[in-house]
């Protein structure tokens, strides 16, 4: 079945965080006001960032939620794309594109602010959804929002296990980006972004 949609994971794949203090600062203080398993589980929790800074005011006040919205600017600040992030733009005219990455509201409210609808057919940010990666039915509901069948879509990412792996388990078709070119024994997989046109252009004329 040829491949009529592209997924890319986010986080390593595409954008990068140029300050992890930041990140865990945030979460740090996140846990010492509503506890360690709320932080732990914020990419499985459907909620805005509204959302969010009312019920952290309700619990702690206001002082600190002024204080943990700065947290949240500071780090989505750091946010940047990779370089090769610009490869996937002419893609565009062939394959649908769509992301699929375990994160929070903060992720997604910083792609709405980026952008990023116009550019992407489908957005799928797991705390949404209340599921996340390797979960086959996150990949199915981008699947059927892209109006392609799952086995017309390639997912790309970084995480050997949430975007490689299991997935592939599931049959579902994964292309592993190693940017570090750790996994030696994986086939399929690229070290940047700049390969993969020529990745898909390879498949295809094997297919033929």
């Amino acid at each position: 079945m040829p491949i009529k949609a592209i997924t890319f994971d986010l986080w390593n794949t595409l954008i990068r965080d140029t300050n992890p203090t930041s990140h865990n600062n945030l979460m740090k203080y996140i846990a010492e006001k509503l506890g360690k398993s709320y932080a732990n589980n914020m990419s499985v929790k459907k909620q805005t960032k509204d959302e969010f800074l009312h019920y952290f005011k309700s619990v702690v006040g206001y002082k600190e939620m002024k204080h943990v919205d700065a947290l949240i600017r500071k780090h989505t600040e750091s946010f940047t794309e990779f370089t090769d992030f610009e490869c996937i733009v002419p893609l565009m005219k062939k394959y649908k594109l769509g992301i699929i990455s375990n994160a929070s509201f903060v992720t997604g409210e910083c792609l709405k602010d980026w952008g990023y609808a116009k550019l992407f057919d489908s957005i799928i940010i797991s705390y949404q959804y209340e599921m996340q990666k390797p979960d086959k039915e996150i990949f199915e509901i981008c699947a059927k929002k892209m109006n392609v069948k799952l086995n017309e879509m390639l997912h790309v990412g970084n995480d050997y296990k949430n975007d490689y792996s299991i997935p592939k388990e599931q049959s579902i078709n994964t292309l592993l980006l190693d940017r570090k070119n750790e996994h030696k024994e994986v086939k399929e997989k690229i070290t940047s972004l700049k390969s993969l046109k020529k990745y898909l252009e390879k498949q295809e004329k094997e297919k033929h």
